[in-house]
């Protein structure tokens, strides 16, 4: 296949969305505003929860994550806040999607959880955050993963999503933030360093920062790679 790509003006890689002056156009109806881009790179996983909804059917789709509010509660918040993961903030939410997908049994119905406020994009990890949300969120007797029953190999949904069974599999929930990020990062390094010769807007200079500093690999974009948790 000849490809030719073609190079944008007056744009660089270290902006953002809403920096640029162009009017936002929806991808997607479940993707309304710049705010649900940042987000949706790692709370689009909670897709693979049966038990939760991703904030679908609502204003602020991706943003709102939660259960059922007689099985999930404010605590979540609370301990999401105490982990000072950068660049974001939690706040208390409650909701009613009123488009559920495959989880009719959370259409129009009282939600509880968290919004996902980011509040530094130059730090912010959405892929660290939404593993911290769901190890949170395991604490919860509700919490379930969403089975895929046509693939033996990997049976729930999220193994798909994260790119690895790890997840689903820590049945003793010893994947933390810790243990997920340094492979992932490694490997995000390795990426970053094979698509130098491509890239038609490469200034090493102006990347924007994700979850880290200039120069190593947590400091460029995250790329959703295997999960691998501490320990078991």
């Amino acid at each position: 296949m000849d490809l030719t790509v073609i190079r944008c003006r007056r744009w660089r890689r270290d902006q953002m969305a809403a920096e640029t002056g162009v009017p936002w156009v929806l991808p997607s109806p479940n993707m309304p505003t710049p705010d649900t881009a940042l987000v949706y790179p790692g709370t689009g996983m909670f897709e693979g929860v049966a038990s939760m909804t991703e904030g679908r059917g609502t204003t602020r789709p991706f943003e709102l994550v939660g259960g059922l509010a007689t099985e999930f509660d404010n605590h979540w918040a609370d301990r999401l806040a105490a982990r000072n993961l950068p660049g974001v903030e939690f706040r208390e939410a409650y909701f009613s999607p009123t488009i559920a997908g495959q989880k009719p049994d959370l259409l129009n119905k009282l939600c509880a959880g968290v919004e996902v406020k980011v509040v530094d994009p130059a730090r912010f990890d959405p892929i660290r955050t939404a593993v911290a949300m769901l190890v949170e969120a395991r604490r919860y007797p509700a919490f379930a993963w969403q089975a895929d029953s046509w693939d033996a190999t990997r049976p729930y949904w999220i193994d798909k999503l994260s790119g690895s069974t790890r997840l689903p599999t820590d049945r003793n929930g010893r994947v933390s933030q810790s243990g997920a990020l340094p492979v992932r990062h490694d490997a995000a390094g390795g990426l970053f360093r094979a698509e130098q010769p491509v890239l038609l807007h490469l200034e090493p200079d102006r990347h924007r920062l994700v979850g880290g500093e200039p120069g190593t690999a947590e400091g460029h974009p995250p790329v959703l790679l295997p999960v691998v948790g501490a320990g078991g």
